[in-house]
């Protein structure tokens, strides 16, 4: 059904034409959810084949796919891949204005995770920060998510600190 539904989409609109990317985007978040990470990767580097020559770096399509490929690479434990994706979606996050600092503050929130499971606490620490003051900027200081980031960055530091006492 996918297979025929994409013939006629291209037939509609040409190999390289954004809806063809969207379609690619839909679907590899459809395998993501049922499970198939390496189907869902393989749509998502589609789609950016089409969207990295047709827009900019900071246009939400390549973001979107970027955060995807991140979030998919994250979830199957290969945290240098997952890093690579994460980091360009952060940096073209901060490029758009106005910020929207719920997305800067997953983006870094993912990147803390990442580098506290290859135990790099310092780099932990930094992208946690991050996280727990963009969220005081768009939350404050009294709601729950950015609690929730204050305990993330707090545990962060108290692993770095028992590593560096290790030494």
């Amino acid at each position: 059904f996918l297979d025929k539904a994409m013939i006629i989409l291209k037939k509609q609109y040409g190999e390289k034409h954004p809806k063809v990317a969207i379609a690619y985007l839909n679907i590899g978040v459809s395998f993501k959810k049922l499970g198939d990470l390496p189907k869902a990767i393989g749509y998502y580097k589609k789609a950016l084949a089409i969207t990295e020559v047709r827009f900019k770096l900071h246009h939400p399509y390549n973001i979107s796919a970027y955060h995807n490929l991140g979030a998919v690479y994250f979830q199957k434990g290969d945290d240098d891949n997952a890093i690579k994706y994460l980091e360009k979606v952060l940096k073209q996050q901060l490029k758009i204005k106005p910020l929207d600092y719920v997305k800067v503050a997953i983006e870094s929130e993912f990147l803390g995770k990442i580098y506290s499971r290859k135990k790099r606490y310092k780099k932990a620490v930094v992208y946690f920060k991050i996280a727990h003051n963009t969220n005081i900027i768009h939350y404050g200081k009294d709601n729950k998510q950015t609690q929730a980031s204050l305990k993330q960055l707090n545990a962060a530091i108290k692993t770095q600190l028992s590593q560096q006492t290790k030494k």
